[in-house]
């Protein structure tokens, strides 16, 4: 067995045993109780997984898109939250205490803004 995967499987088995009760910890010297082991899948990184791919999907969307209103368009339905998550995605500062439309307009210029001023610039020196 990798080491790795070893020792990744003792830590989850530890954080396990040292969530459990005194009367748990009883019951199983007693026999009252066993340990059972299944494999579920993690909700919370799958959850993330997902997040991961819409940001991944909307972030070649911006990198698509010609003009500012489209990329507003395409941000409106996010909630705060949503764009805060995807300003992180994109490496794009912003304060959780920014309103929505400042950190859309951030998400915009750093992406769609910053693709057109470069295209025009570079058509100004040819």
């Amino acid at each position: 067995m990798n080491q790795d995967i070893f020792t990744s499987l003792l830590k989850q088995f530890t954080r396990f045993i040292d969530r459990l009760t005194d009367e748990d910890i009883s019951a199983l010297k007693s026999g009252k109780k066993i340990l059972s082991f299944k494999l579920i899948e993690d909700q919370k990184a799958s959850r993330e997984n997902k997040d991961l791919s819409e940001f991944r999907k909307l972030a070649d969307q911006l990198m698509e898109i010609n003009s500012r209103v489209e990329a507003e368009n395409l941000l409106d339905n996010l909630k705060k939250k949503n764009l805060i998550e995807l300003s992180k995605f994109l490496d794009i500062p912003v304060q959780s205490r920014e309103n929505i439309s400042k950190i859309k307009e951030k998400i915009i210029e750093s992406t769609v803004g910053y693709r057109l001023r470069s295209q025009a610039i570079q058509r100004s020196t040819d």
